[in-house]
């Protein structure tokens, strides 16, 4: 039986944070907003962030698969990275971040890939490789369960396709 896809969700306790966060902002903008003087500098700016805490709680709430990995590669909703073709893939290992592990995406030729991105990506990107030898990582809590579990399920992924 083939498989069309692996869907991972963030964890629970990284989504309540971010619904949190985006609520407190969204409080505080708000009242600001409300509290300003009209048509000032100064209602722009709670406005600006009133629109990234609503974009923030419907991220958190109804964007539920951070990760998915299908036919094309790994697609990477979080971060804005997007699709990681298999043909630049060449496997998988376990990292550490100061929060916890990470899945290093091991490349082939990581000069080609970076190209295929935008210019802000692929300067974080950069600041990954310089660090983890790859521009691909992936912080655990993006999956919502353990690295190795991950690693061993995208390999039998790949089996199948």
């Amino acid at each position: 039986m083939k498989k069309d896809s692996i869907k991972y969700k963030k964890d629970a306790n990284t989504r309540i944070k971010s619904i949190v966060l985006s609520s407190v902002f969204g409080v505080i903008s708000l009242y600001i907003l409300l509290n300003a003087e009209k048509h000032t500098l100064y209602s722009l700016f709670p406005a600006f962030f009133l629109i990234i805490s609503i974009w923030g709680l419907y991220d958190s709430i109804f964007r539920s698969n951070s990760i998915i990995i299908n036919r094309s590669g790994i697609n990477i909703r979080t971060n804005g990275m997007g699709i990681v073709e298999w043909k630049f893939i060449d496997d998988f290992s376990k990292g550490k971040l100061s929060r916890g592990n990470c899945l290093i995406v091991e490349l082939n030729n990581i000069d080609l890939f970076l190209n295929t991105k935008s210019y802000p990506i692929r300067n974080l990107m950069n600041t990954n490789t310089k660090k983890f030898g790859s521009p691909i990582v992936i912080p655990e809590a993006e999956f919502g369960k353990s690295i190795e579990e991950v690693i061993n399920e995208i390999k039998e992924y790949q089996k199948l396709i």
